[in-house]
């Protein structure tokens, strides 16, 4: 004679000879670890352990999700915090040099001739240095735009470069070269012997180059003010929190 085994048959019987013991899925660890209970049984042959397992890894399969996201946007917001940071740098290098009246750089200062009579002349070093510092500040801010996904961002740096090409040849008359990756570099030598007038063409006042890379800088400042306040309205995980507000207003919907 044959049995027949169907879905519907009870086995429970076959875990009879079985220690017994208060573990389970759904209930605590006895000191009889071994041990399996018909309520063990019970949870999987009607489908909860089943439905418990899959809630425990969709559960954990979300908090993966959720920190992989938080930390995406905590790489987004750090490069956001240095583009603003280098733009308002490359302002304040530009102010320096474009400034008129008393601070500015090309006003003539009395020093010695090479045979030590006093002369008003201008100030090589001084004006040097504040182009020098324009240049880093410059190249510090493709750097941090290039990490940037934001398109106003990105597309106010490269205008910003195509900018500094239009005026390639006057620059490079001044010492000043543009590399590969759109990087300023300024020979010493060459910059403190070039033409006065073409130095004060190039940096001094408005309307000048150093005038039009300022305006380029504030713009991408005001660019990554607003995906601040953007990323500001966002949660971890991407649902939308309004400002003022402790929770989602698509939460609702979830």
């Amino acid at each position: 004679m044959s049995n027949t085994i169907g879905s519907g048959n009870d086995f429970s019987y076959l875990f009879n000879s079985l220690p017994t013991g208060s573990n389970n899925v759904l209930g605590g660890v006895s000191s009889n670890s071994s041990a399996f209970s018909l309520t063990d049984y019970a949870s999987i042959k009607n489908g909860t352990y089943y439905k418990l397992t899959k809630a425990y890894y969709a559960k954990a399969d979300k908090e993966a999700g959720a920190a992989g996201n938080a930390d995406a946007t905590d790489k987004a917001k750090s490069i956001n915090a240095t583009v603003r940071k280098d733009a308002t740098s490359v302002k304040k290098a530009v102010d320096a040099l474009t400034a008129t009246g008393k601070k500015s750089v090309f006003n003539k200062v009395e020093t010695e001739d090479k045979d030590g009579n006093k002369v008003m002349d201008y100030d090589k070093d001084k004006i040097y240095n504040a182009v020098k510092k324009f240049t880093e500040e410059y190249n510090s801010l493709l750097d941090s735009t290039i990490e940037s996904d934001n398109i106003s961002i990105l597309r106010n740096a490269r205008n910003m470069t195509n900018q500094t090409k239009e005026y390639a040849g006057m620059l490079a008359s001044v010492g000043i070269t543009i590399g590969e990756k759109n990087e300023l570099t300024v020979d010493e030598d060459t910059f403190k012997a070039a033409d006065i007038t073409t130095m004060k063409s190039l940096f001094e006042g408005a309307n000048s180059y150093a005038d039009s890379i300022g305006a380029y800088a504030t713009r991408i400042n005001q660019n990554a003010v607003r995906e601040a306040q953007k990323m500001g309205t966002y949660t971890a995980s991407g649902s939308y929190t309004p400002s003022g507000s402790n929770g989602s207003i698509m939460d609702q919907y979830l």
